[in-house]
């Protein structure tokens, strides 16, 4: 690992911003509407509505609300997978933004498949755990 020069912001390519503000828009509709005739937030999951469990991602939008509200014990909760990769994510974008550097990862075949192995297992252990506390 190591740390190069970068710009202050990274590219973000501009379907990635679409899709993030259709979810927004999404999750904050479905909120509304719920909230106007006396619900709580509705089940966005459509895994979850068709097999009544909890996809590996499910959890995540409640986790960002949570998180975006100060309440970190909450956000971990919902979603600890997620809850990670979001910390990793906003440590990366601080490094970048704070001091024009980002960090490069250096790896090897072997190493990559380690990675990719380990990855799924997370998502295996994440999704146990999604189950396990599943209403």
């Amino acid at each position: 690992m190591r740390f190069e020069s970068a710009r202050r912001w990274p590219a973000v390519p501009r379907w990635a911003l679409l899709i993030v503000a259709a979810h927004v828009a999404l999750v904050a509709l479905a909120t509304s509407i719920s909230r106007t005739h006396g619900g709580g937030v509705p089940a966005l999951c459509a895994f979850r509505r068709i097999t009544h469990h909890p996809c590996p991602g499910c959890g995540t939008t409640r986790m960002v609300l949570a998180a975006g509200g100060g309440n970190w014990r909450q956000a971990a909760a919902y979603n600890p997978l997620a809850f990670g990769l979001l910390v990793v994510g906003l440590g990366l974008l601080g490094v970048r933004v704070l001091f024009r550097r980002r960090v490069v990862w250096i790896t090897s075949v072997f190493s990559r498949r380690l990675l990719t192995v380990v990855l799924i297992l997370a998502v295996l252990a994440n999704w146990l755990y999604l189950l396990a506390v599943s209403p």
